[in-house]
């Protein structure tokens, strides 16, 4: 059987809108499993926790019950064990991109010269040589993207949460970035919990599929990606397995609606 690496167990959260209302419960006793090396995708309709869930594993928040494991220890707090990529880039603006790949190596100490082997290291692996020493106002959405994705593989974490770092770009620079996120994550071994709106992405990308139900979130299905690496989305069991999951979401999405009754 696979290595358990991570479990969440029994999370809750709500969030208080004002002193006078009831707070708003965005999860619900959540459970599920992630397993050493795995690529999960998790996947629901907008505002029903995702991002929640994602920052509660990060330690960037905290849940109001229940408890994620990581080893089969209790963490709530962030460690170098896990490294998070946002939706939006979150670089330093006046700092080049070997600097910002070096941030996090600077503030655990490495020395200069370690710091400037390992971020060149992953500034290639991302596909980004020759951009050393440019500026993040200089490069393209995709190619800030690669820079946060460096910076988070710098740390070397054993853990790479992603939320929809592809969200923000178009339909090609996102394929382009699929592709090369997928050779990484063959190459560094890391698990990954990557966040997707985009069902056709999840199916693209993931050993598993969890599909989450409207707030407050629950898992409402997990689905196995049973097919072989290289992926084609044209193929018929990719296009029957992307309309399952699909199926799901929209059921979900279709209670959110004001039309549904």
């Amino acid at each position: 059987m696979d290595k358990v690496k991570l479990e969440v167990k029994n999370i809750s959260k709500s969030f208080s809108k004002a002193e006078d209302e009831k707070p708003l419960l965005v999860i619900e006793d959540l459970n599920f499993k992630v397993y050493d090396g795995e690529f999960l995708c998790i996947v629901g309709p907008s505002g029903c926790g995702k991002t929640t869930i994602l920052r509660i594993i990060a330690g960037l928040q905290k849940a109001d019950s229940g408890e994620i494991l990581l080893d089969g220890e209790k963490t709530e707090s962030p460690s170098t064990k896990k490294s998070m990529v946002f939706q939006e880039f979150a670089l330093f603006p006046w700092r080049t991109v070997q600097k910002n790949v070096e941030f996090g190596l600077e503030y655990k100490g490495m020395p200069k010269e370690e710091r400037e082997k390992m971020s060149k290291k992953y500034i290639s692996m991302v596909g980004l040589e020759g951009y050393e020493n440019s500026y993040p106002h200089q490069l393209s959405g995709g190619m800030k993207q690669r820079v946060a994705i460096a910076r988070a593989l710098a740390n070397d974490p054993e853990f790479l949460l992603m939320d929809e770092p592809f969200g923000a770009l178009d339909a090609q620079t996102r394929n382009i970035l699929q592709e090369e996120l997928l050779k990484i994550w063959t190459e560094t071994k890391k698990t990954v919990i990557f966040i997707t709106h985009n069902v056709d992405e999840a199916v693209y990308l993931g050993n598993r599929v969890l599909v989450l139900t409207k707030r407050p979130a629950k898992i409402k299905k997990e689905f196995k990606v049973a097919l072989s690496r290289r992926r084609k989305r044209t193929n018929i069991e990719f296009v029957m397995l992307r309309k399952e999951i699909l199926d799901e979401l929209m059921e979900e999405i279709s209670i959110l609606s004001p039309q549904s009754t």
